[in-house]
């Protein structure tokens, strides 16, 4: 991610989450370099999952507020 690697994130990321599908920082991850793809629709519900687990986690709620801003959709 540090090198703007996102596609080769996402792939580790998705690599992580077949062993582990709730694993936090990989679904971060995810949720980011999706994000990052420009791929907004993908990352929020990436982020949302997570949200079900984690509701007052603050960098999930970051994530969704940005993949929620980038499509332009504010409730």
């Amino acid at each position: 991610i540090a090198a703007n690697r996102f596609l080769l994130a996402e792939l580790t990321a998705r690599e992580i989450l077949e062993l582990d599908p709730k694993n936090y920082t990989a679904n971060l991850r995810l949720g980011y370099a999706l994000r990052m793809q420009e791929r907004h629709a993908d990352a929020e519900k990436v982020i949302a999952g997570m949200l079900a687990l984690y509701p007052s986690d603050v960098s999930l709620l970051l994530e969704e507020a940005l993949a929620i801003d980038a499509q332009g959709r504010w409730q």
